[in-house]
């Protein structure tokens, strides 16, 4: 750096200390390090040489790795060169890293400049860390800038974010609606790869033996659609300075062709020390366009206290004629009010037909039997709430062979996208095309007003993670998943909507998300004793949708001990598949869907206490006084005045004071007010 550099660098960086002595930040160098304290108490240390990030903390000593650096960015270009920040120096001309300070919009900002004039094309590349007077909080934005033709392929921001393995406790990632990477996942060479969606949200959370760190992507009110975002989590061997080993974490952005021609701006990348997981989650959750969605009471359009104490049906319609449809025998014995669930009903069954489902399967009579079916439910104090596929549709179908192939979604060869289920074919249609679009708002009036139904259900919207999507009508190929989201905010514009999974754009028009980790398909391809089911979505967006188990797995809805901890302990509202055929079992799981779930219903999550590794517990508490604690171990647990047996669980509500559970002995000499009790055992439960 020439003299005249150095002392425009001494009086901006005099300039930002003054600044920061009134506003409480300190940005200081020395000794070859950048050092940032906030008036919060978070800590940051960057090597002045490159601006790699060698230290971070809210309260004890640095969370991030001390024998190895994190790289803030790396960039693949598409002729095939990567480029780390780690690549540049203070001291080389032309990979030249230099920063700068600034106070701006009540925050003060450290600018991280690189300038690449070596072989190949120029570009500059500049990262912006704001630091938060007001929160253990930094948010950081990359750009990249080309001097000439130089397109970007790949960009990782962060790149390699390094902790050292035996200092980690665990992670929470946002796999389908959360899971926690247990400290067995860090003991060996493992890796996490996730792609967004299928990932909830762009989330992870670490706890290490000092500190916590949250690292998230807030949601912009207008998505990104030329970009497919995937998370890893690696954990590998040792550092070149050190045999400890070293887990990283990057978020990778690959850019559509075309995407990065002139210049690219990242999405905010917020680092949220020093907090909890439900703290951090429910950060991450306000800071974005999520802040505005609906609520769940909103979304229901007036029928959100029926649903509150309604338990989800799957009915067997398929079991019956059309005599027994007339006779309508089952409705009388369903608890009411429930949301039935009805499947298999179009011509040639399940995964037949799509999406031409009325008239239905001729044993079922005509769409006026239908609708009288669905009117009768209606007067038994039931909701409607029909399945349909709009991403999945049977080329025999009438509407198919009408449309061809034109509206079939495409592959990166440009080949037509098939799948098949079981053994049942189809073909995934574009969500972009219009005449998809037009196909849909009808099936959304059908069940509006053919079929009167009070909920609309849509397989796979959620569920299915990032496509590419080459049709003709799409003008970002790489938008497939958000264009599902775009179409589930009209469908939800006619009917409240239920979906298969669900992801955070989904969040805002999806009433319902179906789903848990009860089914190996939405596991991570992990060992058991590497991770764990956590309610990550929910404590998110528990007040603006209702989540439950799969819709058409009878294995993850609720009908023994292991199903209703799991669904109850996390968050899950009470479904049951009639298939089972217990109907005194599902008397039992709509009770505690009234009692419990109804309490909670569209409240937010305040509390997830997680000792599962220790005492084996878990507690789930809401701001409307419902708690929750599940003893997930196999030894007697004693909570205040109750004991718990292995496999049972404790539910408190205040609201209607109310205690109960499921193997539950109060002690003797207990205190407190007298309460209604609702205590069962595994009999009660199986409806015996």
């Amino acid at each position: 750096m020439t003299s005249r550099g150095t002392l425009r660098h001494v009086v901006a960086l005099l300039a930002c200390l003054l600044a920061a002595a009134s506003c409480g930040a300190e940005i200081l160098a020395k000794d070859g390090s950048i050092f940032v304290t906030t008036q919060r108490g978070c800590t940051a240390r960057f090597n002045a040489g490159n601006g790699s990030l060698r230290a971070l903390s809210a309260a004890r000593g640095s969370m991030l790795s001390v024998h190895r650096e994190t790289a803030l960015w790396s960039i693949d270009l598409v002729d095939g060169r990567t480029i780390e920040s780690w690549n540049f120096s203070s001291t080389n001309e032309k990979r030249k890293f230099a920063y700068t300070t600034r106070r701006r919009d009540a925050a003060d900002e450290l600018v991280l400049s690189y300038s690449w004039t070596d072989d190949g094309p120029d570009f500059n590349v500049m990262v912006t860390l704001s630091f938060d007077d007001d929160a253990p909080r930094v948010v950081s934005r990359f750009a990249y800038i080309p001097r000439e033709d130089a397109p970007l392929g790949t960009v990782r921001f962060p790149a390699h974010v390094a902790f050292d393995s035996d200092a980690l406790r665990q992670a929470v990632v946002p796999h389908r609606n959360g899971i926690v990477l247990t400290e067995k996942f860090f003991d060996r060479p493992r890796q996490y790869v996730g792609d967004y969606p299928s990932l909830f949200t762009n989330f992870v959370w670490f706890e290490t033996k000092d500190d916590t760190l949250a690292i998230f992507t807030p949601l912009r009110d207008h998505p990104p659609m030329d970009r497919r975002t995937t998370m890893v989590i690696a954990n590998g061997g040792g550092s070149n300075r050190s045999r400890t080993p070293i887990t990283h974490y990057r978020n990778e952005l690959r850019l559509e062709k075309g995407a990065s021609a002139e210049s690219f701006v990242s999405e905010d990348v917020v680092w949220y020390v020093g907090k909890t997981v439900v703290e951090s989650a429910q950060q991450h959750w306000r800071e974005g366009a999520s802040r505005k969605f609906p609520t769940l009471r909103d979304k229901l359009k007036g029928k959100a206290d029926a649903v509150s104490r309604s338990v989800l049906v799957k009915y067997p319609l398929w079991r019956d004629d059309a005599s027994t449809l007339k006779q309508r025998s089952l409705l009388a014995q369903v608890p009411h009010p429930a949301i039935l669930h009805l499947a298999a009903y179009m011509r040639g069954g399940h995964d037949s037909h799509y999406p031409d489902y009325l008239p239905p399967e001729a044993k079922f009579g005509t769409t006026e039997d239908l609708a009288a079916f669905a009117r009768d439910a209606r007067a038994h104090g039931h909701m409607v709430m029909p399945y349909t596929n709009p991403t999945w549709w049977q080329e025999d179908s009438e509407t198919m062979q009408a449309l061809g192939e034109d509206v079939i979604a495409r592959d990166e060869h440009g080949s037509l996208r098939r799948e098949k289920y079981g053994e049942r074919s189809g073909v995934v249609v574009s969500p972009s095309h219009h005449l998809v679009k037009k196909r849909l708002l009808e099936t959304y009036e059908d069940f509006r007003t053919r079929v009167p139904s009070d909920l609309l259900f849509e397989d796979q919207v959620g569920a299915r993670g990032w496509m590419y999507d080459g049709n003709a009508s799409e003008q970002h190929p790489f938008a497939y998943n958000h264009r599902l989201a775009e179409n589930a905010t009209v469908a939800a514009a006619h009917l409240p909507l239920y979906v298969e999974g669900g992801w955070d754009r989904i969040a805002e028009s999806a009433a319902g998300m179906c789903g848990n980790m009860l089914l190996d398909w939405e596991q991570p391809k992990l060992p058991d004793d590497c991770w764990r089911p956590y309610p990550l979505a929910q404590v998110m967006a528990g007040a603006q949708v209702a989540f439950y188990a799969h819709n058409l797995a009878p294995e993850a809805m609720v009908h023994d001990r292991r199903t209703l901890i799991h669904n109850l302990a996390l968050g899950y509202e009470m479904s049951y598949d009639l298939i089972l055929g217990n109907v005194e079992q599902l008397n039992r799981v709509a009770e505690i869907q009234r009692v419990v779930r109804g309490a909670a219903f569209g409240q937010r999550i305040i509390r997830f206490d997680d000792e599962r590794a220790t005492t084996g517990v878990t507690r789930l508490v809401y701001d409307g006084g419902v708690e929750i604690i599940a003893n997930w171990s196999e030894k007697s647990v004693t909570e205040g005045d109750a004991q718990i047996s292995g496999g049972g669980l404790l539910f408190r509500v205040a609201k209607e004071n109310i205690i109960g559970g499921l193997d539950v002995k109060m002690l003797p000499g207990s205190s407190g007010p007298p309460h209604k009790e609702m205590f069962f055992d595994e009999d009660f439960l199986q409806g015996k």
